[in-house]
């Protein structure tokens, strides 16, 4: 299995990157599906995608265990860093469409 210190180092670099380009790549988003957000709304799709972190990077953590730490790190920090954003614009598809995002 992977060493508690791998998992502290994607946790880090998916922290960075929540931080920074993932709002960066919101607004993004918003643009291309014409769906302007407040900040305060941003925040709570963070918030929301936040939750789903944890269990995301245990999950690929565990699939990819086969692998050396060092290329796991870069790998499930990609594949996270993938999925908040696919998430981010399926939140914002949704709401642009009426759904419930949930």
């Amino acid at each position: 299995g992977a060493r508690p210190e791998t998992l502290e180092d994607i946790r880090r670099k998916v922290s960075e990157y929540m931080d920074g380009k993932a709002w960066d790549d919101l607004k993004q988003i918003e643009q291309q599906l014409d769906y302007p957000l407040d900040d305060p709304y941003r925040r709570f799709i963070f918030q929301d995608i936040q939750k789903q972190i944890e269990p995301r990077i245990r999950h690929y953590v565990q699939a990819l265990s086969e692998q050396q730490d060092g290329d796991i790190v870069q790998t499930v920090t990609d594949k996270v860093n993938n999925d908040i954003y696919e998430g981010v614009k399926e939140f914002i598809e949704k709401l642009k469409h009426g759904e419930s995002p949930s």
